[in-house]
Formats: C-alpha cells, sequence, structure tokens
C-alpha cells in the first residue's frame, strides 16, 4: 500500500506533503498483498470470509482512522481518494508512472479478501501506462491466502511455488 502510495506522490504531489526527487528510476516494486482500497462489500471478502487471515471487521477501524488522517485543513476524503485508495484512482492517474518506476510485480492470493481491490488496481494500473513502458506482471497464487509467501516463512514451512517465483523476480531486478 505504501509504495502504491508514494508512487501516486511522485506522479502527484500532494500539497500536504513535501515533494519527493528521484534521480533514477527504481528497478522494481514488488506488491504481495497490497491494500488498495477500503470496500468491504466486495465479492472477494464475501467469498473469503472464512478462508483469508484478514477481513472487514478487522480492517475497518485502520480504514476509518486513515480516512480521518486525510480530512484536514479543508481536505475531504474524497478529494483525498487517489492517495488513500489508489485502486480508485483513474486510470490516467498513472500516466508518467515509467519516469519512476521501470517493473512492477503484483501477486494475490486466489482466497485473499483483498483480492478485487488487487485486480481493480492492476487493471487501472496497466491501462494509464504506455504499453511496454512498465514492465507489469500479475500473478495469483490459487490455494494460498493475504501474504502466504510471507506466513510461509515465518513457519518455517517449505518455500512454496510463489516464493520461488518472487525470489527469481527479485535476483533479476536486482542484477544478482
Amino acid at each position: 500500500m505504501l509504495t502504491v502510495q508514494i508512487l501516486s506522490h511522485l506522479l502527484h504531489s500532494h500539497p500536504a506533503v513535501p515533494s519527493l526527487h528521484i534521480s533514477t528510476p527504481f528497478a522494481g516494486f514488488l506488491l504481495m498483498s497490497p491494500w488498495l482500497d477500503f470496500d468491504f462489500d466486495t465479492l472477494s471478502f464475501k467469498e473469503n470470509r472464512d478462508k483469508d487471515v484478514l477481513d472487514g471487521p478487522l480492517l475497518s477501524p485502520s480504514a476509518d482512522f486513515m480516512k480521518q488522517g486525510t480530512t484536514r485543513n479543508g481536505l475531504t476524503v474524497q478529494s483525498e481518494q487517489n492517495w488513500v485508495e489508489p485502486a480508485k484512482a483513474p486510470h490516467q492517474w498513472w500516466n508518467g508512472s515509467e519516469k519512476f518506476v521501470k517493473r512492477i510485480m503484483l501477486i494475490y492470493a486466489g482466497r485473499e479478501a483483498l483480492k478485487d481491490g488487487i485486480l481493480r488496481f492492476g487493471k487501472k494500473f496497466q491501462e494509464g501506462t504506455e504499453a511496454g513502458k512498465v514492465d507489469v506482471t500479475i500473478l495469483e497464487d490459487k490455494e494460498a491466502i493475504h501474504i502466504a509467501p510471507v506466513v510461509d516463512a515465518m513457519l518455517r514451512r517449505e518455500p512454496g511455488e510463489m516464493a520461488h517465483i518472487l525470489a527469481g523476480w527479485t535476483c533479476e531486478v536486482l542484477g544478482a
């Protein structure tokens, strides 16, 4: 979430935050199960209510807190939406992203509550960037839950296919 919000700020400096400047685009952004909107009434939240580790009641207080933080100095939740909930930004919002990032790996889990917002963002991002200027890969780990490769590592489980894909992508991007 924060990575996408920083990209939003690089593209469209938020008036209440100091501008950011970078001299070279980032080699890549790895977006693993990012929280990109605060809609808890989506199909993925309903279908995965008993499958994922996340749910609306768990996330709702944090969403309310973040929205509340955007309503100062005459700003409204609606006027701040593109920065706070990037999946709701229009596709044009992402024009010029190639100046800041070369590649994006967006992964999500098939049994993830956040899936619909992630897919909405991925589609809009791809529509908003000029073809081929940002290499965007979107992958689904069909039987997994939110941040499954991280959970597997924490529980000292054998790395799954997605962990190997992520490691390969990261090494390729970093030139290791």
